[in-house]
Formats: structure tokens, C-alpha cells, sequence
């Protein structure tokens, strides 16, 4: 009621009343099908029903392209459905398939344990990654206890590698999946008195409440 009295739209709504404009006025479908003679949809492995009914209905020409990785498929809780990329060929019939599999991202036996993981899913369309960088260093597993034991254990080992000059500080990247994860890795690179830069985000300690609290303790140090 709050919207409609605003004249106003949420996301969803933006799904949702288009799908039922076509429902009930088929020759508005048609003519949007008519005005738009081609689609490309990328990240296709994370569409939800609605927007896949979207593009089905105006795709029905069969001009659509789209592209997406069922094994990058990990926005199930938020109502994306990799079903949408497994069934494309059956509900765009002639659809061409067309396998990416060079990357350019990771070494091959990153890729060879990816793939020796993500094969375990029922649901996937088969694929063999090739690695454009070459073979590259093998891979290190570790299972920390906890945060602070992982973290730990990285900067110790980037340390060392320092400390023997197999390599430099600025030869080593950590990744992280969230802007939440930074923080203990922090804490033990300045316990170690390492250099740092953060990608992408703010530094817990350059956040102005923490600054403001470690000034007074300082102050009362």
C-alpha cells in the first residue's frame, strides 16, 4: 500500500509487475519481443524464476544469449536456481553451447583440485578448466582451529619466506571471500610489525571509533 500510494517500485516489484503485464496484455509482450530483437544475460547461473520467465518470454524468438558457470551457482538462498542454466537448451531448443575453458585467473593445480571438488555435484554441465598461466606452485592445505590460528599460521609463513629471501612483502596476496575477514589477518601482520596494504575496503583500525579508542589507551598508557 505504502509503495502503490507513492507510485513507487521495489526490486521485486520490478520483476513481478512486468510478468503480470504480459499475462494479462499479451500484445505488450509482443511488442517488446518486436522492439528487442536480441538478449545477452550475463551470470546466467544466478537468475531466480522470475527473471528467467523475463527473459523466456521475451527471448521467445530465440535470439538470447547467455552466459554463466553452473559451478559458480551459490546464490541458492537468495532465490537464484541453477535449474535455469541446466535446462536452457531444453527451453531455447538449437541453442549452440559454447565451453570457455581456458582461465587466466589460477594455475592448473588450483584448477585440478577445483575440479576434483566441484565434481562431486549431481547437477552440472561436465567441463575440463586449462590453466593459461602453466603448472605453477603445487597447493598447501591447512586447517587452522580457528580465525586467529589461520591467520597466525599466514603471516608466520609469509614471514619466514621473507626472512630466507625467497621472496618480498609485496609478492604475497591474501584473498578473502567477505570485508569482514581482513581484521585478524591485521592484527597479526602488526603484531609482526609487517607491511600491509588493504584492496577493496577500509582497514578496521582506520575506522574512526577505533581510532578514537585506541588513542585512549594510549592516552592512558
Amino acid at each position: 500500500p505504502a509503495l502503490r500510494a507513492a507510485n513507487a517500485m521495489d526490486f521485486d516489484d520490478l520483476l513481478l509487475h512486468p510478468l503480470e503485464l504480459f499475462r494479462r496484455h499479451p500484445e505488450r509482450l509482443r511488442a517488446y519481443q518486436e522492439r528487442f530483437s536480441f538478449l545477452l544475460v550475463d551470470e546466467f547461473q544466478d537468475t531466480n524464476r522470475a527473471q528467467y520467465e523475463l527473459i523466456r518470454g521475451l527471448g521467445a524468438g530465440g535470439n538470447v544469449s547467455a552466459v554463466g558457470d553452473d559451478d559458480q551457482s551459490i546464490y541458492g538462498w537468495r532465490g537464484a536456481d541453477v535449474r535455469n542454466i541446466l535446462t536452457f537448451e531444453k527451453h531455447f531448443p538449437g541453442a549452440k553451447v559454447v565451453r570457455l575453458e581456458t582461465n587466466y585467473r589460477s594455475t592448473q593445480p588450483i584448477l585440478e583440485a577445483a575440479n576434483r571438488l566441484i565434481t562431486n555435484n549431481p547437477r552440472r554441465h561436465g567441463k575440463t578448466l586449462v590453466s593459461a598461466l602453466g603448472r605453477g606452485e603445487p597447493i598447501r592445505y591447512l586447517r587452522g582451529e580457528d580465525e586467529t590460528g589461520e591467520a597466525d599460521w599466514i603471516a608466520l609463513d609469509i614471514q619466514e619466506g621473507v626472512r630466507a629471501r625467497h621472496f618480498n612483502h609485496r609478492d604475497c596476496a591474501v584473498l578473502f571471500r567477505s570485508n569482514t575477514q581482513p581484521r585478524v589477518f591485521e592484527q597479526q601482520f602488526r603484531a609482526r610489525g609487517m607491511p600491509y596494504v588493504l584492496v577493496g575496503g577500509m582497514s578496521f583500525f582506520d575506522r574512526k571509533e577505533v581510532r578514537d579508542v585506541l588513542a585512549y589507551l594510549r592516552l592512558a598508557s
